[in-house]
């Protein structure tokens, strides 16, 4: 089966239904972050008499950022003894 206007036009469908569906969501993410990523993805199999189009929307609604620095000297002898006796 050749991809043709049926399977082009079913595409830009799909992908146009995602973006209206979740719009709101994308919106608030972007003002969130200043910086989206969306991405959309078409798969199409051939089908009884026809093609299947399967439509895909991948976006980050919440950026986690941490970073957690210390210092670990291992020259620095311990005050106090363990509870073991050792040093």
């Amino acid at each position: 089966m050749a991809i043709g206007q049926s399977t082009i036009d079913k595409a830009k469908g799909l992908l146009g239904d995602l973006l209206d569906t979740y719009k709101e969501t994308i919106n608030e993410a972007f003002i969130k972050a200043d910086d989206l990523s969306i991405g959309l993805t078409l798969k199409i199999t051939p089908d009884s008499g026809g093609n299947k189009v399967k439509a895909d929307i991948k976006f980050i609604t919440d950026q986690v950022k941490d970073n957690l620095t210390d210092h670990a000297d291992e020259e620095q002898i311990g005050m106090f003894a363990r509870v073991d006796g050792t040093s």
